[in-house]
């Protein structure tokens, strides 16, 4: 039986040589793939094992099997310290740190990329090192952490183009274009998506070129452009179905939806209120997104896709269901350290209260996400949780409170150079001015008045 064990493990590796990049007959041959594996532990047979990572750890990652690709991936660290393999546990190391980086576990994703990162240094492997200082950026992306991860993407960036590795360059050209997008500079991150682009294409790298597009129509979609958004977001979901990316076919499945309901937003009628068949389009994208991810669990995504779909409910005027889907977005977002989307996660549930009437529960959640946007130092996002604050405090009556938020709305977005911003904030600071000086003139009135006279003028 041992024999035929160890044909039936060699089978498989032999079938991954020849068909790499074939993930449907991975997907067929999968369960097969699983037990030889389990045969090659049971005999201890290490170099099979770490055979198998070799072969499989790239397709373990596009079909969204991390939770496998992590258990064999702490194996394959064990085996790589006991034989003295340093490459071995180089390489092993950093694509843990990666499959954790999917998984949501961001701390553990740091302390293997950095472990990975050292050992590429020591053995002054450049391309390694470009690559872990590309995932080490996007760690620290998802903490919030933008001036870091700027610097690490630079990094990765500079050693790609002094070992002209065409496919590291695309890589850190890509991640570097998601930072300014979060930054709001969105001309930087279009330079650099469509620079990244170009090279996948001249290399012909099919992932690099829907991560790509993926990027440049949320981008396009963030500035306006419907049509790009959506144009750039459907050629990179039939790049993702074709190599059989299921976190990336995900991942433009809710791009697609999100441009779906600004569609229906946009040929909406205001006199009407929206119904559920307008946004059907979105939600079905949605929900698509959504049975992928539950699959496969990676826990930033699946917080993005039920923000979208509590988005929906709060359109369609079910501010139950919203907030159904806002708190799992929420506790998942809390759970893996992601700030910026537990900060979005707190605004929504601020809008929800706002409309159920109920503006001291809104305050709230707002202040949770101002004190994120101070921790993340995001001006931007900054003034619009004060100017919130500032509306929450206005159906209060507290126009202390609301002059205070706005003007210091105001301030910020002073500093970054935001005219319409500025504009309707000194529209609304002009008329709540207006409003003090017409209730300090009645109260004025009111003293000359005699007290019977007085107290009709206030009924």
């Amino acid at each position: 039986m041992t024999q035929a064990h160890d044909r039936h493990a060699a089978y498989y590796l032999t079938l991954a040589d020849i068909h790499e990049e074939n993930w449907q007959l991975f997907n067929i041959e999968w369960p097969q793939i699983e037990r030889g594996w389990e045969w090659a532990k049971e005999r201890n047979d290490e170099e099979l094992l770490l055979a198998y990572l070799r072969h499989f750890e790239k397709l373990l990652d596009q079909r969204g099997l991390w939770i496998t690709s992590s258990i064999w991936g702490e194996e394959g660290i064990k085996i790589a310290q006991h034989t003295g393999d340093i490459s071995a546990l180089g390489n092993i190391t950093g694509n843990l740190g990666s499959t954790y980086y999917r998984l949501g576990r961001i701390d553990r994703a740091l302390e293997l990329l950095t472990q990975a990162l050292d050992i590429a240094r020591d053995l002054n492997d450049k391309t390694n090192q470009a690559y872990w200082l590309g995932n080490i950026g996007l760690a620290h992306y998802a903490l919030g952490d933008l001036k870091r991860a700027i610097t690490l993407h630079k990094q990765s960036i500079t050693i790609a183009k002094e070992i002209d590795n065409k496919q590291s360059l695309a890589h850190g050209l890509n991640n570097l274009g998601m930072t300014y997008l979060r930054l709001r500079e969105t001309g930087q991150a279009i330079s650099h998506y469509k620079k990244a682009l170009a090279i996948a294409r001249e290399i012909n790298h099919q992932e690099i070129q829907q991560n790509a597009l993926a990027n440049l129509g949320t981008t396009y979609y963030d500035l306006g452009d419907l049509d790009e958004a959506m144009n750039a977001n459907q050629q990179g979901l039939m790049i993702a179905r074709k190599i059989g990316n299921k976190h990336a076919e995900s991942v433009l499945l809710k791009n697609i939806g999100n441009v779906e309901m600004s569609i229906a937003l946009d040929h909406h009628q205001e006199i009407s209120p929206l119904t559920l068949s307008q946004l059907n389009p979105a939600m079905q994208c949605y929900i698509e997104a959504l049975v992928i991810q539950r699959d496969i669990g990676n826990p930033q995504e699946l917080g993005g896709i039920l923000l979208s779909l509590g988005r929906v409910w709060f359109l369609l005027d079910d501010m139950k269901k919203a907030l159904t889907y806002y708190k799992e977005a929420l506790e998942i977002s809390q759970r893996v350290g992601d700030l910026p989307d537990t900060a979005n996660c707190l605004s929504n549930m601020y809008l929800v209260y706002m409309t159920l009437n109920k503006p001291e529960i809104a305050i709230t959640y707002e202040e949770q996400a101002l004190a994120l946007h101070q921790k993340m130092e995001n001006p931007r996002s900054m003034a619009a949780s004060l100017q919130h604050l500032g509306s929450a405090y206005y159906e209060l009556g507290s126009m202390e409170n609301v002059v205070d938020h706005y003007q210091r709305s105001l301030s910020l977005y002073q500093q970054i150079r935001s005219p319409l911003d500025e504009a309707m904030l000194l529209g609304k600071l002009a008329k709540i001015s207006m409003q003090l000086e017409e209730s300090q003139q009645s109260i004025e009135s009111r003293e000359g008045l005699s007290p019977q006279l007085a107290a009709q003028t206030m009924v």
